[in-house]
């Protein structure tokens, strides 16, 4: 009796997938996530300057490019030229003005969308 309960046990250790123990569920306590994103050239947006680094496609720097836009500068037409993008090849309403920055040099919109 001793040798064929251990071959049984045997047995069991060898194929657990045949062990039909009732499976209990466990509840966890909530818990937050916290997500650490990598967003550098995703949700900031920066228009290029030729031999420079790129310029920030900020509210302020638009502001700026507008008053500046046919006086000689290159990027103040570049980044005002950016902003009047449209984005219907995007199938998005709207220009390109609406991915500014406000503060700092993240885009809200984008933000946003990752968020949800």
């Amino acid at each position: 009796q001793q040798q064929q309960q251990q071959q049984e046990e045997e047995q069991q250790l060898a194929a657990p997938e045949r062990q039909a123990e009732p499976q209990t569920m466990q509840v966890l306590p909530d818990m937050e996530t916290l997500l650490f994103v990598d967003v550098d050239g995703v949700l900031n947006v920066a228009v290029r300057d030729p031999g420079c680094d790129p310029a920030v496609f900020s509210d302020e720097n638009l502001k700026l490019a507008r008053k500046m836009v046919g006086q000689g500068n290159p990027l103040a037409d570049r980044i005002s030229a950016v902003a009047d993008r449209s984005m219907v090849a995007f199938q998005e309403e709207g220009n390109c003005e609406r991915f500014v920055s406000d503060l700092g040099d993240l885009c809200d919109l984008l933000v946003g969308r990752l968020a949800r």
